[in-house]
């Protein structure tokens, strides 16, 4: 399996992850003003079906393949270290980017304490997640061997 291949299913597997996180999130009434689905619904045109599947998109696609593609440039870190600070750098740009597009502020300032808090515990969840899954598909599917590549 490609590291690309690997990067989209551990990316697959931590986002089925956090839909039980948000599940709970919901079911607990823990944070709802930092609920990201509602969130992203919040925006107007997208709904909250598109919503879910931005947040596919994003966690199984673009977050996936960047692991995927990145994961291998820091050979000496175990891959659930990789996947921590993937989660942070992901939870900054989002605090960055996606929180003051939807109206929240800067590091999420306008939905109260704690919300930029429990967001990074999420992100870190989803890193840990992912780099378990990316680091156990390795082993069990490892990369098959080119046979035309020249032998050193």
């Amino acid at each position: 399996m490609s590291n690309s291949w690997r990067g989209v299913a551990a990316g697959l597997v931590a986002t089925l992850v956090l839909v039980v996180m948000l599940n709970l999130q919901t079911a607990l009434g823990v944070m709802p003003q930092a609920h990201i689905i509602s969130l992203l619904s919040g925006l107007g045109a997208i709904g909250r079906g598109g919503a879910w599947a931005d947040h596919f998109i994003v966690g199984v696609l673009m977050w996936g393949l960047a692991f995927g593609s990145l994961a291998p440039l820091i050979p000496k870190w175990p891959d659930w270290l990789k996947g921590i600070a993937f989660g942070i750098v992901a939870w900054l740009l989002m605090m960055l980017i996606f929180m003051p597009v939807v109206g929240a502020g800067l590091f999420a300032q306008k939905l109260g304490v704690g919300a930029a808090a429990f967001m990074l515990g999420l992100h870190l969840i989803f890193g840990i997640v992912m780099g378990v899954t990316y680091s156990l598909l390795a082993v069990w599917m490892p990369a098959k061997e080119d046979p035309s590549a020249p032998q050193l």
